[in-house]
């Protein structure tokens, strides 16, 4: 993926959301309690996918960020129901 500088940021409903698109990595605020969240968006590491997602770190709740089909905007996906134990 390259650097998505710029991006707008949506969620699953196509409603914007505040975050910071930057380089390769996306940072928000836990759309549950406002905790802070850093995807970083590559494959190999964190926040790319359902198998490595990226998590709050107050409440544990997990998200996946994906790419808007030919378009410089990208979608943020809360996973619902499934939490990682709390670090």
């Amino acid at each position: 993926m390259t650097a998505i500088s710029g991006f707008s940021v949506v969620d699953e409903n196509g409603f914007p959301v505040l975050a910071d698109p930057h380089g390769n990595n996306v940072a928000f605020r836990c759309v549950g309690c406002g905790g802070p969240v850093l995807a970083v968006l590559r494959e190999h590491q964190r926040g790319s996918s359902v198998e490595n997602p990226a998590v709050c770190r107050a409440c544990s709740s997990q998200f996946w960020v994906e790419p808007a089909d030919g378009k410089p905007r990208l979608v943020l996906h809360r996973m619902l129901g499934r939490t990682s134990p709390r670090k």
